[in-house]
């Protein structure tokens, strides 16, 4: 009778584990965007990330950096918890009306100039490579638009604007000049918290905390004030919550709390392969404004530059 019920109990958890990695891939809105199509048409930078020394475990992020006009796409390709590899082999004839070609794909990169925060970042654009006569897709991505400006300090520029003009805030400093304030709400970035911003939304911004010299470069770290005001899915909106800016390149280095920090009620997934920090050391990552630097600029970084 015992090992009945086990058994039950078995299939049960596979079944849910099952239902829960089939809702992340069946995405009914998903759309398809061709490397090929991005790098003949735009001037694409990529790099990669190890979350070795962020997170504690050994994962690999690919970054595809679009630069259209004064804006700059971010493509970053996440990896697959579950022991899948990241990218996937397609039949890309499956995929018949929902890749995106060129004209419709600038055209809705143009229109998110105008629109609000809360479509410059989302989970339902997936990238296509080729490799030899294969296809192969991203089985998790995540897109995030930024306006690139560089206004003066007394310009609040509003979410979604990587602005290099503003004068220098951390996070630290942030928690200072709130002092003793309500900071369930004020400081939502505390991750052991969860602090809301859902009624006060137009606070959201990415501040600019310092300016680096990586290989004889200026670049440019930011932080976004922002929450965790999902409990049952991904913060996806949170975006590389921090992250280095090198102008001409694109975004260098960041991290992806939002990803890596996931406790949905259906997520069976072992805490261990996520991340092995505890929430201390993970505070102090965010206080310390510490990220993944690309693999490719630490081989080359003569000056030494660490980034905390």
């Amino acid at each position: 009778m015992l090992v009945r019920r086990i058994n039950w109990l078995r299939i049960i958890l596979l079944f849910f584990l099952a239902l829960y990695h089939f809702s992340l891939r069946a995405q009914p809105n998903r759309q398809f965007v061709m490397l090929d199509m991005l790098d003949s048409a735009f001037q694409v930078n990529n790099y990669t990330l190890n979350t070795r020394e962020l997170y504690g475990t050994d994962h690999t992020l690919e970054l595809y950096n679009v630069h259209i006009g004064a804006a700059l796409v971010l493509f970053t390709v996440l990896p697959d918890f579950a022991g899948h590899e990241s990218w996937e082999r397609v039949d890309t004839a499956t995929l018949k009306g929902t890749i995106v070609q060129y004209d419709s794909f600038h055209r809705a990169m143009l229109a998110k100039y105008s629109e609000f925060y809360n479509t410059q970042k989302s989970m339902n654009y997936a990238l296509i490579k080729k490799e030899g006569e294969e296809f192969f897709v991203s089985r998790h991505c995540l897109f995030e638009y930024f306006n690139l400006r560089e206004y003066p300090p007394v310009i609040h520029a509003p979410y979604g604007t990587v602005n290099i003009g503003q004068s220098p805030l951390s996070i630290r400093e942030m928690r200072e000049a709130l002092g003793e304030r309500d900071l369930r709400w004020l400081y939502p970035t505390d991750i052991r918290n969860h602090g809301l911003l859902s009624d006060q939304p137009m606070i959201r911004r990415e501040y600019l905390s310092r300016i680096l010299e990586i290989n004889g470069e200026m670049a440019y770290q930011f932080w976004s004030f922002t929450d965790w005001n999902v409990s049952d899915g991904f913060n996806y909106h949170r975006g590389a919550d921090r992250f280095i800016y090198l102008p001409g390149k694109g975004i260098i280095g960041g991290s992806y709390d939002f990803y890596f920090y996931f406790r949905a009620k259906l997520d069976f997934t072992p805490r261990s392969a996520r991340y092995t920090i505890s929430m201390d050391e993970w505070f102090q990552n965010i206080l310390d404004e510490k990220v993944m630097l690309a693999e490719e600029l630490k081989d080359t970084n003569s000056e030494g530059v660490q980034i905390p």
